[in-house]
């Protein structure tokens, strides 16, 4: 599964999924935490599963004319993330806002 190897080498906990390398229009995230659920309810098989059967295809963003108080506020409720797609008006990836950096 490549996306393990592109999870565990940024080190941020997260994988942005794509439509194509040069469109960067946002389909969902990958994260730790979608590891681990998938893990524990597919056992083995979660390895072999495609990860838009995984992936959060609703991911929380932020559009990048926002305020950066408003992107940590969003980040804190309904619940936290750690991480946060910044997009444009047309869902393209522009960054990523992150807890840990």
């Amino acid at each position: 599964m490549d996306i393990l190897v592109e999870l565990s080498s940024k080190g941020k906990g997260c994988v942005l999924v794509v439509e194509t390398l040069e469109g960067k229009k946002l389909l969902g995230t990958f994260t730790d935490g979608d590891l681990r659920r998938s893990l524990e309810k597919l056992g083995e098989a979660a390895l072999k599963t495609e990860v838009k059967e995984l992936m959060s295809g609703t991911p929380r963003v932020v559009k990048e004319e926002a305020m950066a108080v408003d992107a940590m506020t969003s980040m804190k409720e309904p619940t936290k993330v750690t991480f946060l797609p910044v997009v444009d008006d047309g869902q393209v990836v522009t960054g990523l806002v992150t807890l840990h950096d």
